[in-house]
């Protein structure tokens, strides 16, 4: 991301009034956010989800971790993300997992299992916003062993919000056969969303 300071001012904002949960980090519902969860992991291999390590990418207040715990899919769990303000506040509430700033997960050249990215590409990264989101979506391909699964919001659903980006599937699809033929696009747990999920040959 070459310049994410009206990110970091948008959710320090929501930090700060919010009760620290899911609307610290912009979403509507709870229930929303877990049928967000449910896609991003719903078409990977459960046996390989359980012993591989599973990296939340812009993990915000790692509500995706206990979502994980309850289901038996976090012995190992990386959170990543821009605010040192969430790093800080998830390392007290979980400290035998590991958070770390999206600089350092970068900067390292290791693989992770499954990388999943909730939410992230919704608002803006600065100038060249599309150019930028793809080549993230390549980059956090490659950083994984097994597959990378992310959601965006869909272009077919009013665009009520101007601040947010919308895409459309068949467009982001196209893109992601550039990168690997074996994907699957859902379209169908929210009108509002649709959930990318790339796989790897291993």
């Amino acid at each position: 991301m070459s310049n994410y300071n009206q990110l970091k001012n948008f959710y320090r904002k929501r930090y700060s009034h919010s009760d620290r949960s899911y609307r610290a980090v912009g979403w509507a519902s709870k229930q929303k956010q877990h049928q967000r969860f449910k896609a991003l992991i719903k078409n990977f291999d459960k046996k390989l989800l359980k012993k591989e390590r599973i990296v939340d990418f812009g993990c915000g207040l790692a509500d995706l971790l206990p979502w994980l715990q309850k289901k038996g899919l976090a012995a190992g769990y990386t959170g990543v993300d821009i605010m040192e303000e969430f790093l800080q506040e998830n390392r007290k509430r979980f400290p035998e997992f590991e958070f770390i700033n999206s600089e350092s997960f970068f900067n390292n050249s290791q693989k992770y299992g499954f990388i999943v990215a909730s939410g992230v590409f919704t608002l803006s990264w600065g100038r060249n916003h599309r150019k930028q989101v793809k080549d993230m979506i390549k980059r956090l391909y490659n950083t994984s062993y097994h597959g990378f699964s992310f959601n965006m919001i869909s272009s077919f659903y009013p665009k009520t919000k101007k601040n947010y980006y919308y895409f459309n599937p068949f467009e982001i699809g196209e893109f992601c056969k550039s990168i690997t033929k074996k994907l699957i696009i859902d379209c169908s747990y929210l009108s509002e969303d649709f959930t990318v999920t790339l796989f790897k040959n291993s």
